[in-house]
């Protein structure tokens, strides 16, 4: 399966996007799905909006969305361990239902 990971413009951002990014493409190409540069070609955009109004998601592109917010993390959480568990839980779930 295809992705594509389309970030805000991180000038609020609660999160690492980028260590959490690099995560998400580890798990992409352990599991074998392909990462691409160019949304069109994508079976499923990932949304990296940084904080939770997450203006990323004003756009519907009529694809499948994955969309990780600040709104999705418990912010007394030691690490991103959960946020990056949810992540991974919404692409295998995508994966199974093409």
């Amino acid at each position: 399966m295809y992705f594509n990971i389309l970030f805000c413009g991180n000038c609020n951002a609660t999160y690492d996007m980028d260590r959490l990014s690099l995560r998400i493409r580890d798990f992409l190409c352990r599991s074998g799905h392909v990462l691409v540069s160019d949304p069109s070609a994508a079976d499923v955009e990932i949304r990296l909006n940084g904080c939770p109004t997450s203006c990323l998601d004003e756009e519907n592109p009529g694809r499948r969305v994955i969309s990780v917010s600040a709104a999705n993390i418990d912010l007394s959480a030691p690490d991103d361990g959960a946020l990056i568990q949810w992540v991974c839980e919404e692409i295998r779930r995508m994966a199974a239902c093409p």
